[in-house]
């Protein structure tokens, strides 16, 4: 099991006292403190290859991460405790992972009574490989085109029921095909066209099922561990809602029966949600302890950083949010150091890069525009500074990468040198975009309508974007939009310009197909556009299982949407720091890929 790293901070700030003992009475917490750690921060590595897809015909059973045997008899002297941890916002869509892009408040509530990842998850020590969930071993055929999982034995939903093969196939039906009857339709998962090109599920036996696919997928299982794609619809509670005529059927509807490690409570809304411990969680560590460790969790929903921060500065929290708007900038940061000295750190994890999900510019091609001249979009991409945008809109802690994380291993290692992403240019870029603009007949600018979500921290990126593009005199108007109005807009053409609603999700190109592909075969994508170059590079990537010729594939596809057609403007993506007291113990840190290990079945309280 890996142990969280602990970072360098001195004293207790008492002078938010009087908020915090607000926050004392709401969720019944005392501050406390924690005796000084020893142990020095370890520096995040870089991440590794990602583990290749079995040879046609192989069976992949991996062992997991954390043994699955009995649970030893006795207690780990790490269990006891209820963890409290601060959540930006109430979860959209009554916690509907199916029908809402904005996962991060919603995943960090739900991990842990769903479980992290479905029939496979991310590896423990390493996010890029897959490991045993839900099923315990699979196998493939020589054309990927079917896949069949062995599943665990004993798994149950927190009522008692047993999870069955019935189950999961309902779930893998309402994901790809969603719901239809003389009561009504369900759409599928927005997700579902990422998981490929779904066939059917047939359930060979009571431990077995057989997933196949229409076309060949030798990555599928790279896809399937998707952090967020998680099972929160219960068949016996699901299924009847929606024979019923309820299409909307969302997992507070049914309680949120979950497989998870924690066990659902209680849900009031705008002030905190309580989860218990599953006595009959799985789930084992290293030496056959059961999981979780803890005894339960609040997850307490804040009304701004500022008094998150005040509340775990003075121990009425033990961790912060990972959403945008929480995670800390560097002042805060620095204000954190000045009062703890070592009594907390930060888990450090890049995230929100790509056109679109780190806030940058997307353009919509299908409405008629400048922006349907390759000129005017590249001006767009040499014009803004992305540099700038770091302290601007990523709090000072940021990096500038191309669509994926700039240290991830599919990542082109010479994005810093690009025209317009290299700050040595920037005069020089700026002269070239001014240029282009009066070559394409826009000296004078022109008007632009922009999408932009109107909570935590994104209306500055849209404000920054705004600003920049005032430069080549472009007005940006920008829509305002809740969570639900924004992801709805951004499947529609009525626009010119968006954040994105499906931005870039995963740390591995393949689970990110539908963010780019032609709106005719994916409304939700970032940009809109009919290219079928585009399809085509995702298909070539689909045929193989060569890690370096999909990294190849993936950074000459980076080249031509960015460098080439010009179709999006990223800016900084965020290095996110996450803060948690120093007693908070076993957090996992992804080297990316933020909505990982989020269910907390490893995580114990040292005080």
């Amino acid at each position: 099991m890996q142990k969280s790293d602990r970072s360098v901070i001195a004293r207790l700030n008492w002078r938010l006292a009087a908020v915090l003992l607000v926050l004392a009475a709401a969720f019944g917490v005392v501050a406390c403190t924690s005796d000084d750690p020893t142990a020095t921060p370890t520096a995040t590595s870089a991440p590794a290859a990602p583990t290749a897809t079995p040879e046609p015909g192989a069976t992949m059973a991996p062992e997991p991460a954390a043994p699955t045997a009995t649970p030893t008899p006795g207690v780990s002297d790490r269990a006891g405790g209820t963890g409290k941890f601060a959540v930006r916002r109430d979860p959209p869509a009554n916690f509907d992972m199916m029908a809402t892009t904005i996962w991060y408040d919603l995943n960090q509530m739900g991990a842990p009574v769903w479980g992290s990842g479905n029939l496979v998850r991310p590896c423990l020590d390493d996010v890029y490989a897959v490991c045993p969930a839900l099923a315990t071993s699979w196998e493939n055929n020589a054309d990927f085109t079917e896949w069949t999982f062995t599943l665990r034995e004993g798994v149950q939903w927190h009522d008692g029921n047993p999870l069955t093969a019935e189950d999961l196939k309902f779930w893998l039906d309402l994901v790809f095909e969603g719901y239809s009857s003389s009561a009504g339709e369900r759409a599928p998962a927005w997700y579902g066209n990422r998981m490929g090109e779904y066939d059917s599920t047939t359930i060979v036996d009571a431990n077995t099922l057989k997933i196949t696919l229409k076309e060949g997928n030798p990555l599928f299982l790279d896809v399937l561990f998707t952090p967020y794609f998680t099972i929160g619809h219960p068949r016996h509670l699901t299924e009847p809602e929606l024979q019923a005529g309820n299409m909307e059927v969302a997992p507070l509807d049914v309680g949120m029966m979950g497989l998870g490690p924690f066990v659902f409570q209680s849900y009031d809304k705008g002030s905190v949600m309580h989860v218990t411990a599953n006595p009959d969680y799985w789930e084992t560590d290293e030496d056959g302890f059961s999981l979780p460790y803890m005894e339960g969790m609040d997850f307490a929903i804040m009304t701004s950083p500022d008094v998150m921060d005040a509340a775990i500065r003075t121990g009425q929290l033990d961790g912060g949010s990972p959403g945008f708007g929480y995670i800390l900038t560097k002042p805060r940061y620095e204000q954190y150091l000045q009062d703890l000295g070592d009594d907390f750190f930060v888990v450090r994890v890049p995230s929100g890069f790509g056109t679109g999900s780190g806030g940058g510019l997307a353009w919509n091609l299908l409405k008629e525009g400048p922006w349907q001249d390759v000129r005017v979009r590249k001006a767009a991409s040499l014009y803004i500074d992305r540099q700038q945008s770091i302290d601007a809109v990523a709090g000072g802690f940021g990096l500038i990468g191309g669509l994926l994380n700039p240290s991830n291993p599919f990542s082109n290692p010479d994005v810093l040198t690009w025209p317009g992403w290299n700050p040595d240019t920037k005069e020089a870029d700026r002269a070239e975009a001014m240029r282009l603009m009066e070559e394409a007949g826009y000296a004078d600018g022109f008007e632009v309508t922009y999408n932009c979500l109107s909570t935590g921290a994104w209306p500055d990126r849209c404000e920054f974007l705004a600003a920049q593009l005032a430069g080549l005199n472009v007005t940006m108007t920008l829509e305002l939009m809740d969570a639900p109005a924004w992801t709805a807009a951004g499947q529609t053409l009525d626009y010119g310009a968006v954040q994105s609603a499906a931005g870039i999700s995963s740390h591995l190109p393949e689970p990110n197909e539908a963010a780019f592909l032609p709106y005719s075969e994916s409304k939700a994508a970032i940009v809109k556009h009919e290219d079928p170059s585009v399809k085509g590079y995702f298909d070539r990537l689909k045929a193989t299982n060569d890690f370096e010729e999909r990294k190849a594939i993936w950074q000459e596809f980076e080249q031509y949407w960015l460098l080439e057609q010009y179709y999006g403007v990223p800016i900084a993506g965020n290095l996110a720091h996450i803060p948690y007291r120093s007693w908070v113990k076993g957090r996992l840190h992804p080297p990316e890929q933020i909505m990982s290990y989020l269910d907390f079945a490893t995580v114990w309280l040292d005080k």
